[in-house]
């Protein structure tokens, strides 16, 4: 999991940095589809990206099927959902390796599809990205009459921050003058969290909380000092490190617990824009990319694109995010001193969405 997060981190600074929007792509998603292909890729695309992420591909076999189950609901309350749906779809007349295909369903839970014609795949797959997501992406799919394979990963998520459904975080009683990364200010009311246990983590650049949702879905908050940009802060090393914080919940020594309220901006944030440039630049790939181990030798295929898509809404209910990932191939103590902090989220930041420390969402937030 840690490898795979110091590569995926590289990956979504290169998304996310000069963008202007509110931005957000999906770690979980991407590398998805990264594993999937290493399991289809020649022997020499497949020893870059296993040296990169320095495991062998035996690791990734046993290890990616146990992630996708590590974050999937096993005991979970009121409407929590997460989906995590893989899968490989492959045009009638193609030639493949059956023995690939049984890797990926086998490795990484991919279902195989078949499909007739450019036209039928672009009316199923636009649908079957629609349903998976509960219609939160509905893509406008184009197929080349070249393309064999399409190898995907799509993602839904949605959890409330109470038991109940229903229920909602008030808003603040004042206004708040919110920052946004063009220079405007918006005043507005805000969402006031619940107090969760830690004390705001403070860097040299940013400082940073959490609000969980009812099923501990862990919504972090990136906020930049100010004249820090978002880009300054939205580094591969800083999204690993916002996942990885160990927030100072006591001190023993002055016998005091700490517990920290956000007070934040419903927004949403979404990405649609190819990525095989980002991704190919990240592992070290020079010339074209063909997966040798997926199809016949005299019928091999390159990596024509890579598309991803992904949308995040966080409100008053609670947080609801999907993506989808194409690849296209073809030719404390009660005795302390209980000490309450909050961190307002008043000017343009960043965001990670997590499940048991694992990266499911990303983005930044320039403008409400």
């Amino acid at each position: 999991t840690k490898k795979l997060h110091v590569f995926g981190s590289e990956i979504i600074e290169k998304l996310l940095r000069g963008s202007e929007t509110n931005t957000c792509v999906s770690f979980f998603s991407i590398i998805s589809v990264v594993t999937m292909l290493t399991e289809c890729s020649g022997d020499d695309v497949r020893a870059l990206i296993l040296n990169k992420l320095d495991m062998t591909i035996e690791d990734m076999r046993t290890n990616m099927i146990k992630l996708i189950k590590s974050v999937s609901p096993s005991n979970s309350y009121c409407d929590y959902v997460l989906d995590v749906c893989n899968s490989i779809w492959i045009r009638n007349n193609a030639q493949y390796s059956q023995e690939c295909v049984n890797n990926l369903a086998s490795y990484f839970a991919a279902t195989t599809f078949g499909f007739t014609d450019s036209a039928a795949a672009e009316a199923a797959i636009s649908a079957y990205i629609s349903a998976n997501t509960n219609g939160l992406i509905n893509p406008t799919i184009q197929i080349d009459d070249s393309v064999q394979f399409i190898i995907m990963n799509v993602l839904y998520l949605k959890d409330s921050w109470y038991l109940d459904p229903n229920w909602e975080l008030s808003e603040t009683e004042t206004t708040y003058d919110f920052f946004n990364a063009n220079g405007t200010i918006k005043t507005t009311k805000l969402l006031e969290g619940f107090y969760c246990d830690g004390r705001v983590a403070t860097f040299p650049t940013y400082k940073q909380f959490y609000i969980n949702t009812y099923n501990y879905v862990k919504l972090t908050f990136m906020v930049p000092n100010e004249g820090v940009s978002l880009d300054e802060i939205m580094t591969k090393e800083n999204i690993e490190t916002a996942r990885n914080t160990k927030y100072i919940t006591t001190d023993r020594e002055l016998k005091e617990d700490y517990h920290t309220n956000c007070i934040f901006p419903e927004f949403e944030a979404d990405y649609s824009d190819q990525i095989l440039g980002a991704i190919k630049e990240t592992i070290g790939i020079e010339n074209r990319w063909y997966l040798d181990s997926l199809s016949i030798k005299e019928t091999t295929v390159p990596v024509i694109a890579i598309d991803h898509q992904a949308k995040l809404i966080v409100d008053a209910k609670g947080i609801v995010g999907a993506a989808a990932t194409e690849m296209y191939a073809g030719a404390g103590l009660e005795t302390n001193r209980q000490v309450y902090e909050t961190l307002e989220v008043t000017r343009a930041f960043g965001f990670l969405v997590t499940i048991g420390n694992v990266n499911i969402f990303t983005g930044k937030v320039n403008a409400i």
